[in-house]
Parts: structure tokens; C-alpha cells; sequence
């Protein structure tokens, strides 16, 4: 019996504070002492503590869409600072684990930095008479090297359906201009 006593209180000290004892729990809330004046470093580190913390509005377009913050400017080129997977598409068979309905499956290859002009020409539909008479023209789009971010703390709640339900509890905006690359 003097035994597990001992255990026990042992076990009270070294769960400390927020443990069995009961006490205040450290808390990763850190949006508090965040802001618009806040560097972009701490902001990113904040995001990977706290699952509280979203970021949104940084997509760019990298013949893929990526993240402002893996992209670098090089001239008139915007280019990823980190490698991405590449794919091909390979005939396995349809028997095969994960093929398509024709056979075949895309694998990966490799990975690479990928590259694309920061302005670009793309085709667009227009459409007269109701979507009746449709043609392709021409259009030129230049990416934004200034994202305008959005920095927003949520509170994810489970109703009673399936679907989470994310309540925004404070945000702010900055922006981010997208570096040149070294």
C-alpha cells in the first residue's frame, strides 16, 4: 500500500502542469500577438504550430498551382523554389492496382522545379445568342507578383451532419511580394 503511494505521487509530479493535476494548459494560440506588421516568417511558423491558423489567397499559377511562398521571380520567369513530382501516363493493364478503365496509370518519374512566363497568352470562350454562336480568342494574363493574403484564425465545429463548419474568430490581410530568386 506504501508502495502506490508512492507511485502515485510520483506520477502527480512529473505530469506537471496541465497534466493529471489539473492546471492551466500551454496553449499554441499565438494570432494574438500576430498582425500586419508581423514578418512572414513569424506568421508561417505560428501556422505550423496552431491548426487555428489558415492562410489563404497565395495560389499562383506555375503550369500547376502552387504557393506564392515556393515561388521565386527570375527575370520575366516565375519559377518554384522546392521540387514538385513529376508523372507519366504508362500502359499496366487494366488488371492492374490503380489503372484506369483504358490500362493505364500515371507513375512517378521524378521530381523537378517547374518554370512558367509571368505573362502569358491563353485562350478564351466567348459566347453571343445565349451560348449559341461560341469562339476562341485570344487573351493575355500576367501573374500577380503582390498576392494580397488573408490571415484568419478559425474554430472548426462538428455539427451534427457530416461536414465540419469552420467559424472565422479574427482576421487580418497583408501581402506578400514575391522575392527574386539568389
Amino acid at each position: 500500500m506504501k508502495e502506490l503511494i508512492i507511485i502515485l505521487a510520483s506520477l502527480s509530479i512529473y505530469a506537471g502542469v496541465g497534466g493529471v493535476s489539473g492546471g492551466p494548459k500551454p496553449t499554441k494560440d499565438d494570432f494574438a500577438k500576430l498582425g500586419p506588421n508581423t514578418s512572414w516568417d513569424k506568421i508561417l511558423n505560428a501556422k505550423k504550430l496552431s491548426d487555428d491558423i489558415k492562410i489563404e489567397g497565395t495560389t499562383v499559377f506555375v503550369s500547376r498551382p502552387v504557393s506564392a511562398f515556393d515561388t521565386c521571380l527570375d527575370g520575366d520567369i516565375l519559377r518554384t523554389t522546392r521540387e514538385f513530382p513529376k508523372y507519366e501516363r504508362v500502359k499496366v493493364g487494366k488488371t492492374h492496382f490503380g489503372a484506369d478503365e483504358d490500362g493505364y496509370k500515371y507513375v512517378k518519374v521524378g521530381t523537378e522545379k517547374l518554370s512558367f512566363p509571368i505573362t502569358y497568352t491563353t485562350w478564351d470562350r466567348v459566347c453571343a445568342n445565349n451560348g449559341k454562336r461560341c469562339r476562341e480568342v485570344t487573351k493575355e494574363v500576367t501573374t500577380e507578383t503582390i498576392k494580397k493574403v488573408k490571415v484568419k484564425k478559425v474554430k472548426v465545429y462538428k455539427s451534427n451532419s457530416d461536414r465540419l463548419r469552420e467559424v472565422i474568430q479574427d482576421s487580418f490581410n497583408k501581402e506578400f511580394i514575391i522575392p527574386y530568386c539568389q
